[in-house]
């Protein structure tokens, strides 16, 4: 009977660890994913800025600080006008869906870790014996 509920046990703990293994891997790899498309969104936003010279608006201002805070807003409607929209919708879902995912994480982080020490333990256990 001992080694039936120890082979059941064994079971049960191997399914956990890959179970475990994989939902790590599949959250590496949703941020990972993540990191890489909001980059390369913000990274084409940042090359159309470079060809169109929207950033020349700013520099005009650098000398008379005055100026800019008096046409702030006509700035921002330039830079708003000169930047590719579906580029910037995608950036910004990125980075909301970026920031949700990593608040999952954080907010889970020690059911997460109890799990993982509890592998860490009985593999340690089992290896020992």
């Amino acid at each position: 009977m001992k080694k039936l509920e120890d082979k059941i046990l064994n079971k049960v703990y191997v399914f956990e660890t890959k179970k475990t293994f994989m939902s790590a891997m599949v959250k590496i790899m949703s941020v990972c994913m993540l990191l890489v498309a909001t980059g390369t969104f913000a990274y084409m936003i940042i090359q159309t800025f470079i060809e169109r010279e929207t950033m020349s608006v700013i520099d005009i201002f650098q000398e008379n600080m005055q100026a800019l805070h008096t046409y702030i807003l006509d700035v921002a409607y330039v830079i708003l006008i000169e930047t590719p929209q579906p580029h910037m919708a995608f950036f910004i879902i990125g980075i909301v869906a970026l920031f949700i995912t990593l608040w999952v994480f954080i907010r889970n982080r020690s059911r997460i870790s109890n799990k993982i020490r509890s592998l860490v333990r009985y593999w340690g256990r089992k290896n020992k014996q």
